[in-house]
């Protein structure tokens, strides 16, 4: 996996001039996740994927629908 970086209206020819944005791309290249906002600098955008990045583990999985907290089970599968 790996997280793209890049400004609205950006082209390999123009610099762009929109917000900054990110996008986590699977390894068959397909996006997996993106972020809900642009950012007017590229070091909040880049603080942005730091964010998701270090709650990758520690957040909690919540199923609005059973009303309760997830994890996953010995099995790799969700209880």
């Amino acid at each position: 996996m790996k997280f793209e970086v890049y400004r609205e209206g950006a082209t390999l020819l123009t610099a762009g001039t929109g917000d900054w944005r990110w996008r986590l791309r699977g390894d068959n290249g397909e996006p997996i996740a993106h972020g809900g906002e642009g950012y007017r600098n590229k070091a909040d955008c880049l603080h942005a994927i730091e964010l998701v990045m270090s709650a990758s583990i520690a957040t909690v999985v919540f199923d609005l629908t059973q009303g309760k907290p997830l994890s996953k089970t010995l099995l790799g599968g969700w209880g």
